[in-house]
Formats: C-alpha cells, sequence, structure tokens
C-alpha cells in the first residue's frame, strides 16, 4: 500500500540497520575488494562473480559497508575510505568467522626439503590441470625471504588429494595429525588468481598475511608484520584509478 502523508510533510526515513557480525559472503565480498580494488567500483554483477557470492549479497555488503563508514560512494564512484581499518576488520573475520569452517587435507610428503615439495606440486597438479597457490608461511618467504615454517600450506581443492594415484605422484601419504604438507580449500575463487611470485603460484598477499595471523605463532606474527606493507599498498592499477576517477557503476 502507499503510505499516506501528511501535505508539506516528508515521510520518515527508515533508520539504517546497524552492521552486524560478518558473515561468510560479506567475507568472500570484501576478500575480493581487498585483492582487487578496482572491483570495488565495479557493477554488483562483476564483482559477486569475482567473490563467488550472491548477487543480492553484494548489495548486503555494500550497504554495510557504508553503514560502518569505510566505503564512500560520490559523483565520482565508489571508494574504499579507509583500507587499513577494512583490512584489520576484514583479517578478524576471515580468522574466526571463515578460515575455521575451511577443508582441509594433512599429508606427510616423502622430500627432501621444500624445493622438492613445490616442484612435484607443480608438476603433479599441471597434469591434473588443477590451479593451486603457495600461501601462509611459504607465501611470505617468497615475498619477504624470512619464515621458513617446516609445513607448506597451499590452496587447492581437496579432492585432488583424495586421490590415491595424485599420492602416489607426489610420494606422499595422509597425515592424521602433523605432516608437512597442508592443503586448504580456497576461500574464494581469487585466492588462486595471483602469480607474482615467479615460477610458482603464489596466493595474493592478503590471504599469506591472514594465514600467518591464523596460525599466530610468534614466528607467524612477526612474518605478518613484515607483510604487512605490502597489504596495505593498493595495486599500481588501483593507484592510477583512484588519481582519475571513473563514474559510478552500477548492478
Amino acid at each position: 500500500m502507499p503510505v499516506a502523508t501528511v501535505e508539506g510533510r516528508q515521510p520518515p526515513k527508515e533508520p539504517m540497520r546497524a552492521p552486524g557480525r560478518p558473515q561468510k559472503g560479506w567475507i568472500k565480498t570484501v576478500m575480493a575488494i581487498l585483492i582487487r580494488p578496482e572491483l570495488t567500483n565495479a557493477p554488483y554483477r562483476a564483482l559477486a562473480d569475482e567473490a563467488g557470492v550472491a548477487l543480492g549479497t553484494v548489495a548486503g555488503c555494500m550497504n554495510d559497508l557504508t553503514a560502518r563508514g569505510l566505503l564512500l560512494e560520490a559523483k565520482n564512484g565508489r571508494r574504499v575510505d579507509d583500507r587499513q581499518a577494512l583490512i584489520a576488520l576484514w583479517v578478524q573475520a576471515y580468522t574466526e568467522g571463515l578460515r575455521p569452517k575451511l577443508k582441509e587435507r594433512r599429508l606427510q610428503v616423502r622430500a627432501e626439503g621444500k624445493q622438492e615439495i613445490w616442484t612435484r606440486l607443480q608438476t603433479v597438479l599441471a597434469k591434473h590441470a588443477e590451479t593451486w597457490a603457495l600461501t601462509g608461511a611459504d607465501a611470505a618467504e617468497r615475498r619477504t625471504h624470512f619464515f621458513r615454517a617446516e609445513e607448506t600450506e597451499i590452496y587447492a581443492p581437496i579432492r585432488v588429494f583424495e586421490d590415491r594415484e595424485t599420492q602416489k605422484a607426489l610420494v606422499a601419504q595422509t597425515a592424521v595429525r602433523g605432516g608437512n604438507l597442508l592443503v586448504i580449500e580456497p576461500p574464494g575463487p581469487l585466492a588462486l588468481s595471483d602469480y607474482a611470485g615467479g615460477d610458482l603460484p603464489v596466493a595474493p598477499d592478503l590471504l599469506a598475511y591472514a594465514e600467518l595471523r591464523y596460525r599466530a605463532t610468534g614466528q607467524a606474527l612477526e612474518a605478518a608484520e613484515l607483510l604487512l606493507p605490502k597489504v596495505l599498498d593498493p595495486p599500481c592499477s588501483d593507484r592510477k584509478r583512484q588519481s582519475k576517477p571513473s563514474a559510478p557503476k552500477t548492478a
């Protein structure tokens, strides 16, 4: 029914809903924005596809960020107002809300060292045409050359490592506890999109940082601090875009 109004008076505005606890869809949407800042001003459908979420989830996330004062909308487009604050909020939400729910697979790989594990992973997964990426300590070590953990962490489809032939090719066996290879379910499509580590696929700095914070050992937290400047600094392409904003886009 139409709202009845008294002549000369505007109908009262509905109060903006207070931000709630970030949920899985929010975490995945903000992850995409932080990894690829240009998506902040992209059509909602494009952002939804890159984040791996529903279109309505993106709209709800953007409204939430606006309510938190972290997203500004102006004539020249949408932009994140405080990247550092958003990263802090996202990392807490990821380590508490999403990361504990991701599937994992632990393996013990018979190898002389990490380089042999990396090479074997690259060879075996290439034969299966599967994408993967180093994350956590190994990813950070390739970025900052600090903190080489005994365990290698990767993002990759869990099902691949449940195959006996794959395990045989890796010279690996399932480890109930421990092991030297931890396979983690990719938290989103963009987790496997950054190959800036050189000859090996490496997860985006944001996710490597979050995994170090999730590990939360003294050395891991120290490595996270060394990686943080790279996480805080948006890509060059986004800095150029922000210097000359484009017109706002709508879904």
